[in-house]
């Protein structure tokens, strides 16, 4: 009897500290599906600071049992000084309710998904349990906290699982590299393609999908688009995605740029696009022209899994998911004409898009499987049993 329980996988208390759509949020998903897969018992935590969204509705579905609680995220706009006393009493709230719901569950494992929820590093070990730090950032601004960001989950945790080889560069200065980091690449399920009617803007159509924040690149897609389409005449382009809360002026700076442009009627602007997967069926390029390092950005995955000819900047994430040449191309970040040259030669060059395309989908089939990814962080959970 004793040796029946003892082979039963514990149970894990999820910590995330958002309720959307976006890459890091399907990827935990996907990692809570993991848990289920094998047999343990799951609860998750939300943090509750914007209203209830896609993935709540998403884990209600499935009958995963979630709650929506205080969990102290260190966003931009509580690193002010008027906000700043409130984030550290939120965060010894956010504490005990972590702790007590590990102890509730028993947890065996206490998962704290991304470096923004740095509560985690005053949790401690509630009834036992161990504390897994699964990273999916690259902090680098601004300086003065980006030490803390890249240190807390190496030094207060059990294990860190890191979404790249960058990010695992990013946590392990020489003094900690004897700490156990695992690296997880994300993984992205097969599925059959189901284009969506978009806008006739032209052809082919090249597509930025991304939040409209300030490091993401959106400014630099427009300026090449410019370019671009100065040179060829029927091309499209298509931009989905929308502002982080606090920046909604982003909307209104990309209208200004846009018409700025004078691609008039050859862009579509879509907003934030649930349906990324059937946006990526539906046109030939997509661009992912990130200003500072991605970690592993899951619309390059999206993209590569559609059969997209990919242009992505040449840091972060991207060099372990693009071969140059062979399943996209990489360019110099912030690079407008590099950028611009790249597209255009995907645009007149069909062979090439084809081409492209074609390994992309075949590499995320052969490595970036979901399969791959659960086997992985199961791994990781049982070998610090």
């Amino acid at each position: 009897m004793t040796e029946e329980r003892g082979s039963q996988p514990g149970p894990v208390l999820f910590l995330h500290p958002s309720d959307e759509a976006y890459g890091a949020d399907r990827v935990f998903l996907e990692t809570v599906e993991a848990a289920l897969e094998e047999g343990r018992r799951v609860e998750v935590l939300l943090a509750n600071d914007g209203p209830p969204g896609w993935l709540s509705s998403a884990l209600a579905a499935r009958g995963i049992d979630y709650r929506r609680v205080d969990l102290a995220p260190v966003r931009r706009r509580y690193l002010k000084l008027r906000t700043f006393p409130r984030l550290v009493a939120s965060m010894y709230r956010a504490r005990r309710t972590i702790r007590a719901r590990a102890r509730a569950i028993g947890a065996e494992i206490v998962h704290v998904n991304t470096s923004v929820l740095l509560v985690a590093a005053i949790v401690g070990r509630p009834g036992g349990a161990r504390l897994l730090w699964h990273v999916h950032e690259i902090v680098e601004r601004p300086k003065s906290l980006a030490w803390v960001f890249r240190t807390l989950p190496v030094t207060a945790s059990d294990g860190v699982i890191v979404v790249s080889e960058a990010v695992g560069r990013h946590l392990r200065p020489t003094w900690l590299a004897r700490r156990r980091v695992a690296l997880v690449h994300n993984g992205i399920a097969s599925r059959a393609s189901h284009p969506i009617a978009l806008p006739d803007v032209g052809d082919p159509k090249v597509a930025f999908v991304g939040r409209l924040n300030r490091w993401k690149g959106y400014e630099i897609f427009v300026e090449a688009a410019r370019l671009v389409g100065e040179r060829s005449a029927g091309v499209g382009f298509v931009v989905a995605g929308g502002p982080p809360e606090g920046e909604e002026w982003r909307r209104d700076d990309l209208r200004v740029r846009l018409e700025r442009s004078g691609l008039g009627d050859r862009v579509a602007v879509l907003g934030y696009w649930p349906d990324a997967p059937g946006l990526f069926d539906s046109v030939q390029i997509a661009v992912a022209p990130s200003l500072w390092p991605d970690p592993f950005p899951t619309v390059i995955l999206e993209a590569m899994r559609s059969g997209c000819a990919i242009v992505a900047s040449n840091h972060g994430g991207a060099p372990e998911m693009i071969e140059n040449e062979v399943s996209g191309l990489l360019v110099p970040p912030g690079d407008v004409k590099a950028l611009a040259a790249a597209v255009e030669r995907l645009v007149v060059d069909e062979a090439l898009r084809r081409r492209l395309g074609e390994a992309a989908e075949r590499r995320v089939r052969e490595v970036f499987t979901l399969d791959r990814f659960r086997a992985s962080i199961q791994a990781v959970w049982n070998s610090q049993s």
